[in-house]
């Protein structure tokens, strides 16, 4: 199968220069330019097709937030993948209403860059999957009965349907995973995530059971509890403000939940592992 075509947009010459070093080709990719703001990007692809767009959010002209709108617009085949900073989290959240299906923080970790688009070719090859699958839909719309060309599209479509719910489903779950891995969001409830990713706490919750199998409260009780021992290794914050930190208000709730979850209390759990 050939190459996907990616566009790196990103304002900075260094950045740039640095994430065309890539191994694209070995990831399935080649680089069809390297664009210094969304507006060049834009009348690049109004001549030429792309699969992917690697951008950063804040550009001068054309802002990466409205070149993932310009796409979902005008080319709704090309996903798109943020490039931001921590102060910038709240506008990759917008961004995934135009088809951004994943961020990066900056400073961009070279091994995390290539597990996401390595994710982004199977999705890619599953789209060109969904494309053949209708091609033979006409291809069976002139040669088979009414009746059968009916059932068999049908079929089809549902199909398409299914793979594409799973991915987008896929995609939620991850988002999850890494909003809670990021320090300002490590005490979020589950209705404060479902807000940021723009659906309701209820659906999120059966979503994230049924692509898991995990109730999201033991996930998130599960999270904090390994967030809290990580930071009672490594730092020497207060119990009662490490609690704070993971979500728990409740110093004594937070000793119970921690207690239940690794039979020791926070200040144990602490002596155990300092250096000797």
């Amino acid at each position: 199968m050939s190459a996907y075509r990616l566009a790196i947009v990103d304002d900075e010459p260094s950045i740039r220069r640095g994430l065309s070093l890539m191994p694209w080709a070995e990831m399935g990719y080649e680089v069809a330019g390297l664009f210094p703001d969304g507006r060049e990007a834009i009348e690049y692809m109004e001549k030429s097709a792309v699969d992917a767009v690697l951008t950063d959010i804040r550009m001068t002209h054309v802002s990466g937030i409205e070149l993932a709108e310009w796409v979902h617009a005008h080319r709704p085949g090309v996903v798109v993948v943020i490039l931001s900073g921590y102060s910038e989290f709240q506008y990759a959240q917008d961004a995934m209403r135009y088809r951004a299906v994943r961020y990066l923080l900056k400073p961009t970790d070279p091994d995390e860059l290539r597990q996401v688009f390595s994710e982004l070719r199977q999705a890619l090859d599953e789209e060109g999957r969904l494309r053949r699958i209708s091609r033979l839909m006409l291809e069976i719309d002139g040669a088979r009965q009414a009746e059968r060309q009916s059932a068999e599209r049908q079929s089809a479509e549902r199909m398409a349907r299914q793979i594409e719910d799973g991915r987008a489903d896929d995609l939620t779950v991850a988002a999850v995973e890494r909003l809670l891995s990021q320090p300002e969001h490590l005490g979020a409830s589950l209705s404060e995530i479902a807000d940021a990713l723009g659906m309701s706490a209820s659906h999120l919750s059966r979503l994230f059971k049924q692509k898991t199998g995990e109730n999201f409260s033991t996930f998130i009780v599960r999270h904090r509890v390994s967030q809290a021992r990580r930071l009672l290794a490594e730092t020497d914050q207060k119990v009662r403000d490490i609690g704070r930190a993971v979500g728990y208000w409740d110093v004594r709730h937070f000793i119970r939940v921690f207690s239940a979850q690794t039979g020791m209390s926070p200040t144990e759990y602490r002596r155990r592992r300092a250096p000797r």
